[in-house]
């Protein structure tokens, strides 16, 4: 019983590492950071970016991604981002919940999620996008989940985030909240899995006998 569940234990801590979240502040609940002294947190750039508690999927606060400048929306691009260490040749998960403020009328209204791929012989020089995924925001004034699968490139160290959000005239405004960024389990590690789950499970029922 006692190898069981050291068995057990081993397994469940290997595993956890594949699931787990490498972004920071994930709920925007922590005030932002600066992209060149943190790198684990979002950096706002543009606009009215920034935290807000308005409208929330989970916690106290959300990310707004907004350009309201004189009473009106300027038409540029507003975005904030996060540059997580990622894994070379990796699959990666990304989810996150977007809220489309109906409070203004959409025009020409977009918004936007951008992943890139940078490595350390070459550090913050991100170049293109190597993925950009045009957020479909949904029912106005409702959460909606927007999930994506990305593998990073073969050299890859680090990866940027970028959500961005562009209006014009009277076009609004939108929200993110509870992003997380995943590392897809090999076949290997997801029978590595399954056996903790099964280990465990056994070990519980031994004590509850």
């Amino acid at each position: 019983m006692k190898k069981t569940g050291i068995t057990a234990l081993l397994v469940a801590v290997l595993c956890q590492g594949a699931l787990a979240n490498i972004i920071g502040n994930e709920g925007f609940e922590d005030a932002f950071g600066n992209w060149e002294t943190d790198t684990v947190n979002w950096a706002p750039y543009n606009g009215s970016t920034g935290q807000s508690d308005w409208q929330k999927h989970d916690g106290s606060y959300s990310l707004i991604l907004a350009n309201f400048v004189g009473g009106s929306y300027d038409g540029t691009s507003s975005f904030a981002e996060q540059k997580p260490g990622v894994d070379a040749g990796t699959t990666y998960d990304i989810n996150f919940y977007t809220f489309w403020d109906s409070g203004f009328v959409d025009n020409g209204a977009s918004a936007y999620l951008k992943v890139f791929w940078d490595t350390a012989a070459d550090p913050y020089n991100f170049g293109e996008a190597a993925q950009t995924y045009n957020l479909d925001l949904g029912i106005a004034e409702s959460w909606k989940l927007q999930s994506f699968q990305i593998t990073s490139g073969g050299t890859a160290d680090n990866a940027k985030l970028e959500f961005g959000f562009t209006a014009t005239g009277t076009g609004g405004s939108c929200y993110v909240d509870d992003v997380s960024m995943t590392a897809v389990p090999e076949p290997v590690s997801a029978t590595l899995l399954g056996l903790g789950i099964l280990a465990i499970y056994t070990v519980r029922r031994k004590f509850r006998g």
